[in-house]
């Protein structure tokens, strides 16, 4: 489960930035699409190490963070074509993100809580 997360998380990773950059109009300049980035996924970027080493704490607040996300990606949905290819794939790794970071808080709430 653990491994599979990590999988996700960087799948979306390289979703959510490459989408970005083809988003992007063709003369911006590299500048603003940086600056562009570190905002949009400013905050993704600040939990990957938590996600990563699944402290069940703070993947609660990841959650929290891709429903944003979902938000986010599920109105872009209206996007042309070749946009839409990206969208669909980064909802769906967000919905699995969000499932699999759910299950290991469980798992992990399991596993620390004392048996009586």
């Amino acid at each position: 489960m653990l491994l599979l997360h990590r999988l996700l998380l960087l799948f979306l990773l390289v979703a959510a930035l490459g989408g970005f950059i083809l988003q992007a109009p063709a003369n911006t300049p590299t500048l603003v699409m940086v600056l562009m980035g570190a905002v949009i996924y400013g905050p993704l970027l600040i939990f990957v190490r938590p996600a990563w080493r699944a402290d069940p704490r703070q993947l609660l607040w990841f959650c929290i963070l891709l429903m944003f996300y979902f938000c986010g990606y599920s109105m872009q949905v209206l996007s042309p074509a070749p946009l839409i290819y990206w969208v669909i794939a980064r909802l769906a790794l967000v919905v699995a993100l969000f499932t699999t970071s759910s299950l290991l808080i469980r798992r992990l709430k399991k596993t620390s809580s004392p048996k009586p």
